[in-house]
């Protein structure tokens, strides 16, 4: 299923959503149908994942695009802040180039666990990306390894839980990378020459 903004958004806006009827409702029944989400220009864009093939997207105050059973997701709206939230059982991600869609280059955040834990999505023509991981008891295992600068970010920021696991084998160039780790006992692994002048994460706890 294809939604274009490219006439305005036709979702209708209106308070978060309480129902599960709210907004645009796809079930792509398990199979490999996708959501492609393109055109437009939004201030804020939220993937919430839910599980595996599901979650809900939603674009500044509108409703909900909700969603399952589905695969995968790719999102080219233009957009200045794009945020993931990952689902209270994911704990391992991974974070690497997406697809050439059009002459938009792609950044791509999928689920490292097996089964996967939510549906992967590329993502273009956000100015500011940021990426929520599952903050609870466990270890989270995150991987960067995106060399290609994707259409659009000038920031990424990931934020893990306690007792963490991350680490870089590579990030994007031209894009100011910010790994918060929280409390607890973590480990940060920066493999190989995944830092040059143009790549240079912080980090923060």
């Amino acid at each position: 299923m294809t939604v274009d903004f490219a006439n305005g958004n036709p979702i209708p806006f209106g308070p978060v959503f309480t129902s599960p009827t709210s907004g645009l409702i796809y079930d792509g029944n398990g199979t490999s149908d996708g959501l492609t989400l393109q055109d437009g220009s939004f201030t804020n864009a939220t993937y919430n994942a839910t599980g595996p093939g599901a979650g809900n997207i939603r674009f500044d105050a509108s409703q909900p695009i909700t969603f399952a059973g589905l695969k995968p997701i790719t999102d080219t709206v233009t957009a200045t802040n794009f945020t993931f939230n990952a689902p209270p059982n994911a704990f391992a991600y991974e974070v690497v180039n997406g697809p050439l869609v059009g002459t938009t280059q792609t950044a791509q955040i999928l689920s490292g666990d097996s089964p996967s834990a939510f549906e992967l999505i590329n993502f273009g023509n956000k100015v500011n990306a940021t990426i929520n991981a599952s903050d609870g008891p466990n270890l989270s295992d995150v991987a960067l390894q995106n060399s290609l600068q994707a259409t659009g970010p000038a920031t990424m920021t990931v934020n893990t839980g306690g007792n963490d696991d991350v680490q870089v084998e590579a990030i994007e160039p031209n894009v100011a990378t910010t790994i918060s780790t929280g409390a607890g006992n973590d480990a940060f692994h920066v493999l190989g020459n995944a830092l040059t002048a143009a790549r240079t994460p912080s980090r923060s706890r």
